[in-house]
């Protein structure tokens, strides 16, 4: 599920993308906040434990959601010219 602090996309609120386990289905298993609203997740069909996230700022974020790291593992940054 993907969060942001504002109800229309904003690329200055910030956001939170919360992954949920069947196993325990009261609390995200993960939660990682972005600098920006989050607009749409999607996991990999060839690495299931990759997680890219779309930000409203133009940024994609790829999370592997093994990791407990709570940074991206790469990500973009949209630069408009």
């Amino acid at each position: 599920m993907c969060y942001g602090a504002s109800p229309v996309p904003d690329a200055d609120a910030p956001g939170v993308v919360c992954c949920w386990s069947i196993k325990q289905p009261e609390w995200p298993h993960r939660i990682y906040h972005t600098a920006s609203t989050a607009m749409a997740a999607d996991f990999s069909n060839e690495h299931p434990q990759m997680l890219a996230v779309g930000l409203a700022s133009g940024t994609i974020a790829i999370y592997d959601v093994y990791s407990d790291a709570a940074e991206p593992l790469l990500d973009t940054t949209c630069v408009w010219n």
